[in-house]
């Protein structure tokens, strides 16, 4: 396969490293979008609910930042701001509102 770029012959290792390059650019930029609309938040609950809300995080793509449990669960989460109000009404569910939830650093 030969590729052209503005009248460049590519070759096979320049056609890898032009594609790379474009896939490189476009995960850096979501990347920064995504950035922007994810705060941190924290969940203390039972350690019964682990595995449902571990289950949960999954499926809303947060993220465990920090795993303070011990007889509690206790995590630090990363999640997209517009899916937090969602995410918390299938928490309360889940754990038969036996969670808190709440923005990281705000009492």
């Amino acid at each position: 396969m030969i590729r052209y770029f503005r009248g460049v012959k590519l070759g096979k290792r320049g056609l890898i490293d032009a594609y790379k390059k474009c896939a490189n650019i476009a995960v850096e930029q979501e990347s920064l979008k995504q950035g922007k609309q994810k705060k941190n938040y924290q969940i203390e609950c039972p350690l019964d609910y682990y595995e449902n809300l571990s289950n949960l995080l999954d499926k809303y793509h947060g993220k465990i930042i920090r795993d303070a449990s011990k007889s509690m669960l206790l995590w630090m989460i990363d999640l997209s701001e517009e899916r937090v109000k969602h995410f918390y009404k299938e928490v309360n569910l889940v754990t038969n509102g036996n969670a808190v939830c709440s923005l990281a650093g705000v009492n």
